[in-house]
């Protein structure tokens, strides 16, 4: 019985290195420097952010080409593709995302649907755009900036 017993301690053991190893592996996410940051994503940053003072610039390993995460000071949060274009912004609640992010069509959706309210995120996919309003609302949208529904 002592010998089943430390059979399976040994086996938890290498195990538990083999998991503490994997975690260590290169393909961790890591903060890099503003300035390697795509191209592309750099003047999206300035172009809609202006003056905005970035806190972190994140390279995530999680697909093929890395895709990045910047947290900026006013709370906004950027993520964009391993090509430097954006896949998500997501602002602090009921802060209204600058004009010209969403497509022109999804924006006048919402400016006319409900007014008053702003789109505080964004998402794009291969499959359509996600928004949240500042109410709250959740909206989809069709590649093309077709809405589609609310979602649940």
């Amino acid at each position: 019985m002592k010998k089943i017993l430390k059979g399976f301690a040994i086996v938890a053991v290498l195990i538990f290195g083999a998991s503490v190893l994997a975690s260590c592996h290169k393909d961790e996410d890591k903060t890099i420097a503003y300035d390697m940051l795509p191209a592309q994503a750099q003047t999206f940053v300035a172009k809609y952010f202006p003056g905005i003072q970035v806190l972190t610039v994140t390279k995530e390993h999680a697909t093929e080409l890395g895709q990045y995460e910047v947290k900026l000071k006013n709370g906004v949060e950027l993520e964009f593709d391993g090509a430097g274009e954006w896949v998500a912004v997501d602002a602090p609640a009921a802060m209204i995302l600058p004009t010209g992010i969403a497509p022109a069509k999804i924006q006048d959706y919402v400016t006319t649907s409900y007014p008053g309210y702003g789109i505080n995120d964004i998402s794009r996919s291969q499959f359509g755009y996600e928004t949240e309003l500042t109410n709250g609302i959740e909206l989809v949208f069709t590649l093309s900036g077709d809405f589609v529904g609310i979602a649940k």
